[in-house]
């Protein structure tokens, strides 16, 4: 996703007309004189909105770069020191799954009757339904119907983790009163969620994040990040793997008789992968909050 359009700027050799707007820019965007500046320093300070540029280095007046222009507010917020960008438009998803589930372990959601309503009709809301159109096989896309991505189903990326949260929240959900929260989401959508998250297994039993791994770590030795590691190829991650962990067993314990074998042999091969990565203090190494503290958070749970 940042190296694709990247190499396609680069193997254009485009380089934009210098208009008064452009040189006005550069006067407001860098503290010192363009031409001064040290590109070999300055290369990690630069953000650039590649996916859009590329749209508009193909076709300035087609349509791809057009819908682009409205998307531009999701990823823009005003700080107290002035506009940021962010990578991602947010983490609605991930963030509403965890609140449900930790308004159910108070005891206490009759208090929040109203909260967890609109929790499950987002929850409902930003399930991916569909799979990328076209051949996924000649784009290297992986399956997404029935997935929850990190943010909005706009957004539309599954991530093995954000599916397994987003399944456990929907199931528990399920169990609630609908007077209390609404519908329960239909059983054919929860087994499009299953088959999401069975499809991301790699053959050592973990779960990486977008994607199996579908390479060797040597291919690291072409990452032309200097600021993060082990990117160029995905990885299985204690986080990921529990989650997929969790959300089978509350599956399997609703609906017993869909694709129980399956689920079975799949829940003790990612156990087993859990097992194996535990370091011998006995703790788990994660990579997508506080390290150590959030690696046995997921660990422990399995």
């Amino acid at each position: 996703m940042v190296y694709l359009p990247m190499s396609y700027i680069y193997g254009k050799r485009f380089v934009g007309k210098i208009t008064t707007l452009v040189l006005e820019l550069r006067k407001e965007l860098y503290c010192i004189p363009y031409d001064r500046i040290d590109w070999d320093k300055a290369r990690n300070e630069c953000a650039k909105v590649l996916n859009m540029l590329c749209c508009w280095i193909e076709d300035p007046s087609s349509e791809v770069f057009k819908l682009h222009i409205p998307r531009i507010y999701d990823y823009l917020w005003i700080a107290e020191d002035g506009m940021k960008m962010q990578g991602y438009n947010g983490s609605q998803l991930w963030d509403t799954a965890f609140s449900v589930q930790a308004i159910k372990a108070t005891g206490l959601v009759e208090e929040y009757e109203p909260t967890l309503f609109k929790a499950h009709n987002y929850v409902k809301h930003s399930q991916v339904l569909e799979d990328c159109p076209g051949d996924l096989s000649y784009w290297y896309r992986h399956i997404s119907k029935g997935a929850w991505p990190f943010s909005t189903a706009d957004h539309g990326w599954p991530i093995s983790d954000c599916i397994a949260e987003g399944l456990k929240a929907a199931l528990l959900m399920s169990k609630l009163p609908q007077g209390m929260v609404g519908e329960p989401i239909q059983p054919n959508r929860l087994y499009d969620a299953v088959n999401v998250i069975l499809s991301l297994m790699n053959d050592d039993g973990g779960f990486s994040t977008y994607e199996l791994t579908r390479s060797y770590a040597w291919m690291e030795l072409i990452n032309p990040a200097e600021t993060f590691g082990n990117i160029v190829i995905d990885y299985p991650y204690v986080e990921c793997t529990s989650a997929a962990i969790q959300a089978l067993t509350e599956f399997r314990k609703l609906y017993p008789g869909h694709r129980k074998k399956e689920i079975d042999s799949y829940i003790s091969k990612a156990v087993i992968f859990i097992e194996s990565i535990q370091l011998p203090d006995g703790s788990w190494y994660g990579s997508w909050a506080v390290c150590f503290t959030y690696g046995i958070w997921f660990g422990v749970r399995v």
